[in-house]
């Protein structure tokens, strides 16, 4: 694990595959998220969490989370976050500031880099979002919880990107994958691709000890710089 993404190796990249997780790395949705599992507890009778525990406790798909959280009561947990989730999700959703500066940026570099999402939110209301903010030309592929029979960070999300955007792990000389939390640096560890921390999650070690990450950036300029370094991006 390195705290500064300085230390890493630069190489020169002709073709590279990054990939990005959307909650709270593209786009700011904890505080929906938390609200909304506010109303799943109180609809079970149970204590509500303050947003530290929420962002402690989730990460994982709900098909993942809740059963571990909720028991025999998953099922309507779900019913209860998901129905409050979609009442609200794309009029408070908001990018981050530079998130889209970036994508703009990468766009301009199809040949050299091929740019897609991975994400545990579930996959119609994680491409309603992208349509929404008018994103869909960003991405050349997108995945999302419940689109297969098991969600990040299981390797399948990653096989999948390779199916959907017709080429196959060996047609790139580096795969990155860009996210906040635990869940995201253990699917990159679990896919054996670079894993890139975005954000102050960093200062946090001992909750990334398990699967550490391979970069750690803190906003959008420095996850460029690496970009720009690593994949051999210019302007």
């Amino acid at each position: 694990m390195s705290s500064e993404w300085g230390v890493c190796e630069v190489k020169k990249k002709d073709r590279s595959l990054l990939l990005f997780d959307w909650d709270n790395t593209l786009v700011d949705t904890w505080g929906l998220v938390h609200e909304s599992l506010q109303v799943a507890l109180r609809g079970l009778g149970m204590r509500e969490w303050d947003e530290e525990e929420t962002k402690r406790r989730l990460g994982a798909s709900l098909r993942d989370n809740f059963p571990k959280l909720f028991g025999e009561h998953a099922s309507k947990a779900k019913g209860l976050y998901r129905g409050h989730f979609l009442s609200r999700h794309l009029e408070t959703l908001r990018p981050f500031k530079e998130a889209e500066a970036l994508l703009r940026w990468l766009s301009l570099h199809r040949k050299k880099c091929v740019v897609g999402i991975v994400s545990n939110k579930g996959g119609d209301a994680l491409r309603a979002e992208i349509a929404h903010l008018g994103w869909e030309g960003y991405f050349r592929a997108v995945v999302g919880a419940e689109d297969l029979v098991r969600d990040k960070p299981d390797p399948c999300c990653l096989e999948e990107i390779f199916v959907r955007i017709g080429m196959d792990r060996e047609d790139f000389d580096a795969t990155m994958y860009v996210g906040d939390s635990v869940v995201d640096m253990e699917f990159a560890k679990r896919c054996a691709i670079e894993g890139v921390l975005l954000g102050d999650g960093g200062e946090e070690t001992e909750r990334f000890a398990e699967y550490g990450w391979d970069v750690w950036v803190r906003d959008f300029a420095e996850l460029r710089a690496v970009l720009t370094e690593r994949m051999g991006l210019t302007g």
